[in-house]
């Protein structure tokens, strides 16, 4: 594709490439830069699943993920890979105990409120229908039948595909942009390969490197860098009816008790299931130039798993980590203070901002909000959940 593009997107992830396929949907023209290779594994799109859930402890956000249903479905139309197996999600433990998914309490009252199906469960129920063992008996929890496991990898292909498939999207990867210019011209956008693209707008999605990027335009977001960890487990005999899930209690020394878990799955290493300490394995400013798997934590998931998940060996196989850029609590860096960002850019009207964590499950979503706010200006979504704020800017990172 030669010339100016309607769209320019920093950041060839699970957002930025459904900005493009929105864009491309709506007639428009873009141009996708990937700092690296398409469907890599180095930062926030990294892995093989995530999981998808209804609940939260803040309805706007659920609106979202209720919002996204009929876009994920016209993607699956596109493709013939499955990009979700529905599994439902359980969640359990100390209703009381906070984690970085919320309180178990304060996601009931939203289900409640938006009259989302579950069933309460206790101690005795969560062990009796899935097989989890050794937990408390004033332990409660509940299951909501939507939740499900998304192929991240089919889920990457399918949003590429039809970008590209479409004539209207130009891919490019190995493509670090260096320097960007706006002004009344629309945007010029510098690689470091020695390229120049302009384009009437611009969406940064960048991931956990968003930073790096907003840098270029005098400002930066007050975010942190999650490295989390998870690893293998053979399953000794079949665990493709459990769901996904979560689990919350009270950390103890040298454990916080945070844990989460899927089932197996035909199109994710049959005959494992994936578990992952649900907290940050280290907290840092930037994200870290390698992805190192802290063996203490890889020890403290095999014990816990060897505590609770008789139907598994607890022996951990092949632990990796994966980098998540949150804005979390200035007093409680474990605890997210919001769940994306998404808006404009500070005073600038040409350039969208979509910073997120783990919204993977309303990528398609992002990606038409984005493509809305960039070439309309506004959306039609209800992005108060993702507006920008003055303390979400680093002091003195603005100029």
């Amino acid at each position: 594709m030669d010339g100016p593009v309607d769209l320019i997107v920093v950041g060839g992830g699970a957002v930025g490439l459904a900005t493009a396929h929105a864009a491309a949907k709506r007639g428009s023209t873009a141009l996708v830069l990937e700092k690296r290779e398409f469907f890599h594994d180095e930062t926030a799109s990294g892995g093989t699943s995530r999981q998808f859930r209804l609940q939260y402890d803040d309805p706007a956000v659920s609106r979202l993920v209720l919002a996204s249903r009929p876009l994920w479905a016209e993607l699956q139309e596109r493709t013939t890979e499955d990009l979700a197996t529905r599994t439902g999600c359980l969640w359990f433990g100390d209703p009381h105990a906070p984690g970085a998914e919320g309180q178990i309490d304060a996601v009931l009252a939203v289900m409640t409120e938006l009259d989302l199906p579950f069933d309460r469960l206790t101690a005795a129920d969560v062990t009796r229908r899935f097989g989890f063992a050794g937990i408390p008996d004033w332990w409660t929890g509940f299951f909501q039948p939507d939740g499900a496991a998304t192929n991240v990898k089919a889920t990457l292909r399918a949003f590429h595909r039809a970008a590209a498939a479409s004539g209207r999207v130009a891919l490019r990867r190995g493509q670090e942009v260096v320097a960007i210019h706006t002004g009344d011209g629309g945007v010029r956008v510098e690689t470091a390969a020695g390229d120049s693209f302009h384009g009437a707008k611009l969406v940064i999605a960048a991931g956990p490197e968003t930073n790096a990027v907003l840098r270029l335009l005098g400002f930066e977001l007050a975010t942190t860098t999650w490295t989390m960890v998870s690893a293998w487990f053979r399953t000794r005999e079949p665990a493709s009816e459990l769901p996904t899930w979560i689990t919350f209690q009270a950390p103890r020394t040298g454990d916080p008790g945070l844990y989460y878990g899927f089932p197996e799955l035909a199109w994710d290493r049959p005959g494992f299931v994936r578990v992952g300490v649900n907290h940050p394995a280290a907290v840092s400013a930037e994200p870290p130039s390698r992805r190192e798997v802290d063996p203490r934590v890889v020890a403290q998931m095999g014990r816990w798993v060897g505590e609770h998940l008789p139907w598994l060996d607890p022996a951990p196989v092949d632990a990796s980590a994966c980098l998540c850029g949150l804005l979390t609590r200035s007093e409680q860096p474990g605890a997210l203070a919001r769940e994306l960002v998404v808006d404009f850019a500070p005073g600038l009207r040409d350039v969208v901002v979509c910073a997120t964590g783990w919204v993977f499950k309303i990528a398609p979503l992002l990606g038409e909000v984005c493509a809305d706010l960039a070439l309309d200006g506004r959306t039609a979504h209800d992005i108060a959940p993702g507006a920008l704020h003055p303390d979400l800017w680093r002091a003195g990172a603005l100029r």
